[in-house]
């Protein structure tokens, strides 16, 4: 009985031999594990296994083992890949199959710069834009508009002069496009003062700094108030002024030019003169006669 109870043993024994589950490759390591590169990056495998195969592939397909895509080192890659690896070795199973994708970065073209970079001016202001990126090509606008390819092509310094927002943006194939760049540049309240024959001091804001060369009276300040002195008295307000040499018709007076100026009494306004801003003279009570022309 106990001769037949051992045969039985035996036999268990050689039919679990026969059928047993074999061990599993260690699934392969890539370092690194995928990820954004900017130029190139070098990529190693590796396995726990003890002498196990690694075979990879590069064109996104389950490797197999191939002698043509057998790991013997590092390589490196540059440019986007799926990197897929499976570990072999005889008398065990396949690994799992590992699997890493590795993007490559596109590289972005630098963000212009803007000169000067905005700020308050008089008259006017000379703005040049340049880009770090060689090659590059610089699109902008003064509208206030985001900059685009069918923008203004950017040839050379251009000049402003009114308040204006330029916005640029910088363009080369094979790159993503730059960050826009962007100032403002606030023309001043006026351009320059001077005093007149009756003694106030006048400030001016120069409509045309070519011929004919016109000039525009305006108040010191574009808010209450709108004068740290206000004139006061009798105003002469000249027919021209001479500036860098310049001689500027007087055309206009602006807005507000005069508000709040209790103390003026008499205002002559010379022929030159054919537009007055709205409110130009408002609340000026203390004006004794009607305003008049120069005769």
């Amino acid at each position: 009985m106990r001769k037949l109870y051992t045969l039985a043993l035996i036999f268990i024994a050689i039919l679990l031999a026969n059928y047993a589950i074999a061990d599993t490759v260690e699934t392969p390591i890539i370092s690194p594990n995928g990820g954004e590169f900017e130029t190139t990056v070098e990529v190693t495998l590796a396995c726990a296994t003890e002498d196990a195969t690694i075979y990879y592939t590069l064109n996104g397909e389950t490797p197999t083992a191939d002698e043509l895509s057998i790991y013997t080192g590092a390589f490196t890659l540059d440019e986007t890949t799926t990197v897929k690896a499976i570990a072999v070795k005889d008398g065990m199973d396949n690994s799992a199959v590992a699997e890493a994708t590795f993007t490559k970065a596109v590289p972005i073209v630098a963000t212009p710069i803007i000169t000067p970079d905005g700020g308050e001016y008089q008259i006017s202001v000379e703005v040049t834009i340049t880009c770090e990126t060689d090659g590059a090509t610089i699109y902008y606008t003064i509208d206030g508009n985001d900059p685009t390819a069918e923008s203004t092509l950017y040839e050379g310094p251009f000049t402003l002069d009114t308040t204006t927002t330029v916005k640029a943006i910088a363009i080369m194939d094979g790159m993503d496009d730059s960050e826009i760049a962007e100032a403002t540049f606030t023309r001043a309240q006026y351009d320059f003062s001077a005093v007149c024959n009756s003694g106030q001091t006048l400030f001016y804001y120069i409509t045309s700094n070519e011929e004919p060369y016109t000039v525009e009276v305006v108040s010191e300040n574009d808010w209450q108030p709108w004068y740290t002195t206000e004139p006061t008295g009798d105003l002469d307000i000249p027919e021209s002024v001479e500036y860098n040499s310049i001689t500027y018709s007087v055309t206009s007076i602006g807005a507000y030019a005069f508000a709040h100026c209790f103390g003026l009494t008499t205002v002559t306004i010379p022929n030159s003169v054919t537009e007055i801003g709205g409110y130009a003279f408002t609340d000026c009570s203390g004006l004794t006669e009607p305003l008049y022309n120069a005769t």
